[in-house]
């Protein structure tokens, strides 16, 4: 009689023969079916037949592959941008999601890319999300600066010619 143990399913031990050979002569079944990239259950088989042709009662082991990894986002630095008017600069940037499963996956940004952005600092939350509802985020910085010198026109005439004794009128200047 053999018996296979099935906790471990790593042994066989039987009356008569050697518990190595007989260890070493267990044929597993159904293990290359085993798709570490597939979420799913798998039936791996356990079978031995001793020197006396005694064949041992079959062992199945379930493998249960799982996706507890949430996918991987690539995002930008952060962002100096110079502000393009009053109400600061549109921004445009790129942002990628990467799952072990799923593979290439699209990400969602908030505020999303070509948004004005402030004359301050945002920051930019990115997040995807696999088909396991495994969430992953990222985040950088967008900052909008004014660094942009104002510029004074003066008003004609220049220049500005006055008799002596006249009252010195103000022509203004605008910027």
């Amino acid at each position: 009689s053999v018996t296979i143990d099935p906790s471990s399913v790593s042994a066989a031990t039987d009356i008569v023969d050697d518990d190595a050979t007989l260890t070493a002569a267990i044929l597993i079944g159904g293990a290359t079916a085993v798709n570490t990239a597939v979420p799913a259950n798998y039936l791996v088989t356990y079978d031995v037949t001793d020197s006396n042709s005694n064949a041992a009662v079959q062992v199945t082991r379930t493998v249960t592959v799982v996706d507890t990894t949430a996918p991987i986002l690539t995002v930008p630095e952060n962002i100096t941008e110079e502000a393009t008017s009053g109400s600061g600069a549109a921004v445009t940037f790129s942002v990628s999601a990467l799952d072990i499963v799923d593979g290439v996956l699209p990400a969602t940004c908030t505020p999303v890319s070509g948004s004005t952005f402030a004359i301050d600092t945002t920051t930019v939350t990115c997040t995807a999300t696999d088909s396991a509802e495994n969430t992953g985020s990222a985040s950088f910085d967008i900052t909008v600066v004014d660094t942009t010198i104002p510029v004074i026109t003066l008003t004609e005439p220049n220049p500005q010619i006055i008799e002596g004794g006249d009252a010195y009128v103000e022509l203004g200047a605008t910027a």
